[in-house]
């Protein structure tokens, strides 16, 4: 996840008009509660992206998809205990999801929490996924 609120998959999927792009777009919308078309995809090139053993049958959404569920609930917990640190709070006292981190029942976009969080320096969240 961007500074901005949005975010950027990375993916040794390969698309070769399975829709698996459109796909893991709609799994990380759908997990972190934002527009499809503020995610980002990078796919294929083996110096950027993580292995992916083959793309054939359905499995790019099975493996691929779970890969990225997992990876997109690690960024919603990392943004939770950046809650916690950043203004002092119970974990119990956060939410994340829905495009929003909401501490003690104040709402702030992911872009409005990261903002506070880092600051001027800036800086994202790496959420893995396998």
């Amino acid at each position: 996840m961007h500074y901005d609120g949005s975010a950027s998959i990375l993916s040794g999927t390969s698309d070769m008009g399975q829709g698996a792009r459109t796909v893991l777009k709609q799994i990380a919308a759908e997990e972190l509660g934002i527009d499809p078309e503020r995610i980002a995809i990078v796919m294929g090139d083996t110096s950027v992206v993580p292995f992916d053993s083959s793309t054939s049958a359905s499995r790019s959404t099975v493996f691929m998809g779970n890969a990225v569920a997992k990876a997109c609930r690690d960024v919603k917990a990392k943004l939770k205990q950046m809650a916690v640190q950043t203004f002092a709070v119970s974990d119990s006292d956060v939410r994340v999801g829905n495009g929003s981190v909401v501490i003690s029942g104040r709402e702030l976009s992911y872009e409005e929490f990261l903002h506070a969080h880092f600051g001027p320096p800036r800086g994202e969240v790496i959420g893995i996924g396998q």
